[in-house]
C-alpha cells in the first residue's frame, strides 16, 4: 500500500481490526480454512531446526502461530520475522512462541522490506501479499531468501467461497444503507439534547430518527449476508427508541464509533474482493516470482467440501 487517502485509510481499518483481537481476515469463515492448517504444516514441516522464516502482511499472524505449532510438535525451533503495515502491537502481545523467537514489525510495506538480500530460509504469505504492490511485493520477497529457500503464498482466488460472501456482504449492507440518513438523524438527535434546544425541536427530531432506523428495517433481509446490516441497524434502533436515557456526549460517541467501524468493515471487504485473483491474476504473480529470480511451481486450488477456497502459489529462489 502506498501513501494515498485509501491507503492509509485501509491500513487504519486493518489496525483496528488486529487490535480488536481477530486471529484471521476472513471473520467468519474459520471453519472453512481447514485445509490451510495442512498445506502449511505441510510447508513448515520441511524447515530444519533455527530456520529463519519471514511471513509477510502477517496480520492476525494465524500462519505465524502453525509455525510454531509444527515446530513444537516436531521439536525444532524457528526464527520468525513477521511484517504488516497494520499495527501488530495487540497481536504481538498475544503469542506465545515456546522455544522459537518472533519478531513482528508494525507499518512494514511489503514492497520495501527492512531485511538485507540473501536471509530468510523460508517466505510465506496468507491472504496479505495480494493487497500490497505484488510486483514489488514479489521482488522483494525473493530478494530476501537465501539460494534454494522456499516460498509459499496463499492468495485469494476470485471465485472462491470467501470472496463469493464478502462480495454478497457488501452487496447487502450497500442495499440496506444507501445513504447515511439514520446516522445524521441520529447525531442530530443528541446534538439537540447537549445543547439543551428546545423540546419541540427534540421531539420533531426524534420523529426523523426513528423514521429513518425504519426505512432501514424495511431494506433487511434474513439472508445471512445481511447479518452486519442487522447487526448495525439494531444498535440504530435501540438508541433511537428512548434516546432520553443516554447521555448525549456517550451516544454521540457510541454513533461515531459505529460508523468508523463499519467503514472499516467495508473498507476490509472491498479490498479483499479487489486483491482476488483469477486464473490470468495468478499466472501474473508466478511472472513477477520468476523474473525476481525465483522457480514457481504451477498454482494449485485449495478446496473445502467441493468449494474453492483460495490459490496455492509454491516457489524456490534459483541459485
Amino acid at each position: 500500500m502506498g501513501g494515498s487517502a485509501d491507503a492509509r485509510d485501509l491500513q487504519a481499518a486493518w489496525s483496528g481490526y488486529w487490535r480488536a483481537g481477530h486471529t484471521e481476515s476472513c471473520l467468519g469463515e474459520e471453519a472453512s480454512l481447514a485445509p490451510l492448517v495442512a498445506v502449511w504444516r505441510g510447508f513448515f514441516s520441511a524447515f530444519c531446526d533455527g530456520a529463519k522464516l519471514l511471513d509477510i502482511a502477517t496480520g492476525g499472524a494465524s500462519v505465524v502461530r502453525l509455525a510454531l505449532q509444527t515446530a513444537e510438535a516436531d521439536g525444532k525451533s524457528f526464527a520468525i520475522d513477521g511484517i504488516d503495515v497494520a499495527d501488530l502491537s495487540k497481536v504481538r502481545s498475544a503469542l506465545n512462541p515456546g522455544r522459537s523467537v518472533v519478531r513482528l514489525a508494525s507499518g512494514v510495506d511489503a514492497g520495501a522490506l527492512p531485511f538485507p538480500d540473501a536471509c530468510f530460509d523460508g517466505v510465506c504469505s496468507q491472504f496479505g501479499v495480494e493487497y500490497a504492490d505484488v510486483p514489488a511485493a514479489c521482488r522483494e520477497a525473493v530478494r530476501v531468501m537465501r539460494a534454494g529457500a522456499r516460498g509459499l503464498f496463499v492468495i485469494h482466488h476470485r471465485e472462491s467461497a470467501i470472496t463469493s460472501a464478502a462480495v454478497a456482504r457488501l452487496a447487502a449492507y450497500r442495499a440496506v444503507f444507501a445513504n447515511d440518513d439514520a446516522y445524521r438523524a441520529g447525531r442530530k438527535v443528541f446534538e439537540l439534547y447537549a445543547r439543551r434546544a428546545p423540546g419541540v425541536q427534540i421531539l420533531d427530531a426524534e420523529g426523523k430518527f426513528r423514521r429513518a432506523v425504519r426505512d432501514l428495517e424495511a431494506r433487511l433481509r434474513t439472508d445471512a449476508a445481511y447479518g452486519t446490516a442487522h447487526e448495525i441497524v439494531a444498535f440504530l434502533n435501540d438508541i433511537s427508541k428512548s434516546p432520553q436515557i443516554f447521555q448525549p456526549a456517550d451516544a454521540l460517541k457510541r454513533i461515531a464509533v459505529a460508523e468508523r467501524e463499519v467503514s472499516g468493515w467495508a473498507l476490509r471487504q472491498q479490498a479483499q474482493i479487489d486483491s482476488a485473483r483469477d486464473s490470468t491474476g495468478i499466472g501474473q504473480v508466478s511472472r513477477w516470482l520468476s523474473e525476481a529470480g525465483a522457480s514457481p511451481q504451477p498454482p494449485v486450488l485449495i478446496a473445502h467440501d467441493g468449494e474453492v477456497l483460495a490459490w496455492q502459489c509454491a516457489f524456490e529462489k534459483r541459485d
